[in-house]
């Protein structure tokens, strides 16, 4: 299969990955700053960032099995098709916090086909050799950052104008997933011979950590397990910026907020979009290791505690372009090592990837509500003490055992 075969069939996938983050994150976004106008407390804030994450915890790792079994085409078509329906629902039905907290969880569902088949398709496209996947993973995680990127600045900038519009803007985008679905993506069965797994998997680099990877099942196990803990980071921080961030800066002064404008909660979380993608635009040429996502904890606990210290935009801007870079290195590195050494049913193995995202993205919108009952600047001490700890959990389980 030649390299311009390759390419072509990718772009289609890039597309849906920018417009399938695009607008995930003008729903996220934009469903806080309609509950914050509702009046929702920071706990029923939660429950609506959270509420995505619910369903989205389980959905990809079911959802990944059934994806090896029908063509991926097929997958997209149905993603887009439920996106649509979510959509509709906002649109027609969403005007209380509960409405919302329900689109999200359906939301979740729909987004169960749609990550989990893309990351497969380009993982099978680009399998031949290492160097190959690292730059598909690479653009991939380019392609829905863009969209990542943007998506809080348009929710922002809609919400100090009429918030609903958000709605019909993500209707129309996502008709526009479904078309590219339909004419962009091949057609061919799961498991096509034209891209021949087992003799790539062969051609892939052992994974390293510290030294190689030993054989010890149980040792690569906890290495597996340790690979996920960063995705559980990834996800708890870009939720934590991402919906109660922008509850927190949304709130009037009078009780504990920054009292922010919508575009100015966009801008400053455009921001972290513009780290990851930076991150990702060289993330290719920089060796994966689990060395470098551990150093990436540390990294992120400490901006975390930076919060608590500063209300200054530019400050607070820059500690998200911060964090984006690192949370991008945690994302593209572990997606990039967890699908290498995936020989067969890389689908499955994408969408427990993707569940271990829905399981942070659940919690820390959750919890974070709660903790900002009792101070709204508790979240962000209590997630960076969880990550530290998590740095110590990395540690324990890849240090090599003695034979």
């Amino acid at each position: 299969m030649g390299i311009s075969l390759v390419r072509s069939r990718l772009f289609f996938a890039y597309i849906l990955a920018v417009l399938g983050d695009l607008d995930y994150a003008i729903l996220l976004v934009g469903c806080v700053l309609y509950g914050t106008q509702l009046g929702g407390s920071t706990a029923e804030i939660g429950l609506i960032g959270g509420a995505y994450g619910l369903t989205y915890l389980f959905m990809p790792a079911i959802l990944g099995r059934l994806g090896d079994r029908i063509p991926r085409k097929t997958s997209l078509i149905l993603a887009a098709t439920c996106q649509i329906a979510v959509a509709l629902y906002f649109l027609v039905y969403a005007h209380t916090v509960l409405d919302l907290i329900i689109g999200q969880l359906l939301l979740g569902v729909a987004m169960g086909f749609h990550w989990q088949s893309i990351e497969a398709f380009i993982s099978e496209a680009t399998g031949s050799s290492a160097k190959l996947h690292e730059r598909g993973m690479s653009l991939f995680c380019i392609s829905w950052s863009i969209g990542f990127m943007v998506g809080p600045l348009i929710a922002g900038i809609f919400s100090d104008y009429n918030v609903r519009d958000i709605f019909v803007f993500v209707l129309v985008t996502y008709a526009v997933d479904f078309c590219v679905a339909v004419f962009g993506i091949p057609s061919r069965p799961a498991g096509d011979k034209t891209i021949d797994n087992e003799s790539r998997a062969e051609k892939t680099i052992s994974m390293e950590i510290d030294n190689p990877l030993p054989e010890d099942n149980q040792q690569q196990t906890r290495v597996i397990f340790a690979l996920l803990l960063g995705m559980m980071i990834y996800s708890i921080t870009s939720k934590l910026l991402l919906t109660y961030f922008a509850n927190y800066a949304k709130l009037p002064a009078d009780l504990g907020g920054l009292a922010w404008s919508g575009t100015l909660i966009g801008e400053v979380q455009f921001c972290f979009g513009v780290g990851r993608t930076i991150y990702f635009l060289f993330g290719g040429f920089v060796k994966n290791t689990i060395k470098h996502i551990r150093l990436a904890f540390l990294g992120i606990a400490a901006l975390l505690f930076a919060l608590i210290f500063s209300s200054d935009p530019l400050f607070i801007a820059t500690d998200m372009t911060l964090f984006g870079f690192l949370v991008g290195l945690i994302y593209l590195q572990t997606l990039d090592l967890l699908l290498q050494r995936e020989k067969k049913a890389k689908g499955a193995k994408a969408g427990l990837f993707e569940s271990f995202i829905g399981l942070g993205t659940s919690l820390a919108p959750i919890v974070a509500g709660w903790l900002a009952e009792v101070s709204l600047l508790l979240p962000f001490i209590v997630y960076g003490a969880l990550t530290g700890a998590f740095f110590v959990l990395n540690v324990i389980l890849t240090r090599h055992k003695s034979p």
